[in-house]
């Protein structure tokens, strides 16, 4: 530690052995060294690492690939915001890393939202801005909406919903809504309805991306599943978070 930072060196050595009538054997050797400085709430992180692989491995599993890269990184914590911005270069392949910017809020009890943007450094471009909007009482009402838009042609790729809403008691709300903006149709609109019947429960549950209505009626004491909801017809999980 020297003051307010703390660099850490680290060093790796692999050998591997075969025993086969070739005697093939391959060995590498790994280099990282971080150095992290702490001011307040801020944060900044500098890391380099080094990896060179030599000889020859039957496996596919265990086959290393030289590579030689630095990365710079800058936090902003506090208990409300959390904000990254990073940067990185391939010395190897003479390339940048995109250098991204994320962002946490936590606006208030129930609401947070979430935003990711970057740009390409190698070719000058912008990437999507993603964003998350969640508002959660943690009780009755869960509601997330995601969007994705592109800078570049300054349009809305698309959007998606989700919601979890419990009006009662006996009634709870599920519904997962996705729309690409970009050929202006609808990818997935999925409800599942359910009914509190006390010792049954009964719950309707409609697909778009299948065509489908179904009606199931549930026995409580035999705990069976409820319906595929939230999945696609590939098996695809439907929600927000895969923006």
């Amino acid at each position: 530690k020297w003051g307010r930072t703390e660099v850490t060196p680290t060093a790796r050595l692999n050998q591997y052995l075969y025993d086969n009538d070739d005697r093939t054997a391959q060995y590498r050797y790994r280099g990282d060294l971080t150095a992290r400085t702490q001011f307040g709430a801020w944060t900044n992180t500098f890391s380099y690492g080094k990896q060179e692989s030599h000889g020859f491995t039957p496996f596919r599993f265990d086959t290393t690939y030289p590579y030689e890269n630095i990365s710079e990184s800058l936090q902003y914590r506090t208990d409300r915001l959390e904000s990254y911005l990073t940067v990185g270069r391939d010395l190897r392949n003479e390339r940048w890393s995109d250098l991204t910017w994320r962002a946490q809020a936590r606006v208030t009890k129930a609401f947070s939202t979430e935003h990711a943007l970057a740009y390409d450094l190698n070719v000058g471009d912008w990437r999507d801005l993603v964003s998350r909007f969640v508002y959660d009482d943690g009780h009755a009402t869960a509601f997330k909406l995601g969007t994705r838009y592109d800078l570049e042609g300054a349009r809305m790729r698309n959007v998606s919903t989700e919601l979890y809403w419990v009006p009662s008691t006996q009634w709870k709300v599920q519904w997962l809504g996705g729309y690409d903006a970009t050929n202006r149709k609808t990818l997935y609109n999925e409800f599942l309805v359910t009914r509190d019947l006390h010792c049954w429960d009964v719950s309707a549950h409609y697909s778009y991306q299948n065509k489908s209505l179904y009606l199931y009626f549930r026995l409580k004491a035999l705990d069976l599943p409820l319906p595929q909801f939230g999945v696609g017809r590939g098996g695809q999980v439907l929600s927000t978070g895969g923006l």
